[in-house]
């Protein structure tokens, strides 16, 4: 099986897991899923992740040391 079989193979696992995870009992009790802002919610959170891993991978390729602030200068006491 080449790469983009193997690949293809373990997207459809990963979104056969979402879909059952979806359907458990106990987040079908306890969590809005029929909300559209629960969704929207979920989908902000997930996007906000993603762009501070990508942040932090292109930051670790570029051998950059981890700012909090970016382009801050060091603070200096007295001025």
């Amino acid at each position: 099986m080449d790469s983009t079989g193997r690949r293809s193979q373990v997207l459809r696992r990963i979104g056969t897991l979402i879909d059952r995870l979806w359907e458990m009992p106990a987040f079908e009790r306890y969590l809005p899923l029929d909300s559209q802002w629960f969704v929207f919610g979920v989908g902000c959170g997930l996007i906000a992740v993603f762009v501070l891993v990508c942040g932090r991978v292109e930051g670790v390729a570029a051998k950059n040391k981890p700012q909090l602030i970016l382009g801050g200068r060091a603070a200096t006491m007295g001025g």
